[in-house]
């Protein structure tokens, strides 16, 4: 086991589990019953949608302040992808 923040995925009729981040990997719903400081939505299972979680929990990337956003709010552009080495 290594050091740091404990993440926990939560995947279609999962429950939250606690933790120090939670991810809801289908809806946004199940966030709302988490204890986790930190809840993040990932709408998809895609490369791409893991790739944009993976840099948001490494600093690379800001997520946006709210899930859903306000009926009518645009999301901010994001930032391009880092560089794969």
């Amino acid at each position: 086991m290594g050091t740091g923040p404990l993440v926990n995925l939560i995947g279609y009729g999962g429950k939250p589990a606690g933790g120090d981040i939670e991810v809801a990997l289908d809806a946004p719903w199940t966030l709302q019953a988490s204890p986790a400081p930190v809840r993040l939505a990932l709408y998809g299972r895609s490369d791409a949608a893991f790739d944009a979680l993976a840099a948001v929990l490494a600093g690379r990337r800001r997520h946006p302040e709210s899930c859903p956003p306000p009926s009518g709010m645009s999301l901010p552009e994001p930032a391009a992808p880092p560089e794969r080495v």
